[in-house]
């Protein structure tokens, strides 16, 4: 009789143990599951088309914001000085001039190199402005 009760023992124990190492051969593949996705995402990721950092879409967005200022703050102006609402036709159609927007753009692309050091910018301008008074 207490042989029967151990080998029952032992048969439910190895059943525990078995169930156990099957439940963790499902979560390391699980594991390996979440592992084989984040590296598809990283691989879409590096996919991206960028231009000194900025994906295109980034300078689409800049160049319509800027053209929508540029617009807004040029019809403002031109209300001040003259009292009246000109017409301002250009290659777009709406509230856009393209070329505030372009410069927006070339002037982010073109400051770049100098986003973690600000003073060197600043030490630029200073150096110019004396160059310029000494020269002209």
């Amino acid at each position: 009789m207490k042989k029967m009760q151990k080998e029952n023992n032992i048969t439910e124990n190895n059943e525990i143990i078995n169930e156990q190492l099957n439940e963790e051969k499902i979560s390391e593949n699980k594991d390996i599951v979440i592992d084989e996705e984040t590296k598809n995402t990283k691989k879409q990721k590096k996919k991206e088309f960028t231009i000194f950092g900025f994906t295109i879409i980034r300078l689409l967005a800049y160049f319509i914001i800027y053209s929508i200022i540029g617009f807004i703050i040029e019809t403002i102006f031109g209300l001040l000085t003259k009292g009246v609402i000109e017409s301002r036709k250009s290659f777009l159609y709406g509230p856009f001039c393209g070329i505030y927007g372009l410069g927006a753009v070339i002037m982010i692309i073109g400051l770049q190199k100098f986003k973690k050091n600000n003073y060197t910018l600043f030490a630029r301008r200073i150096y110019n402005r004396i160059c310029y008074r000494i020269c002209c």
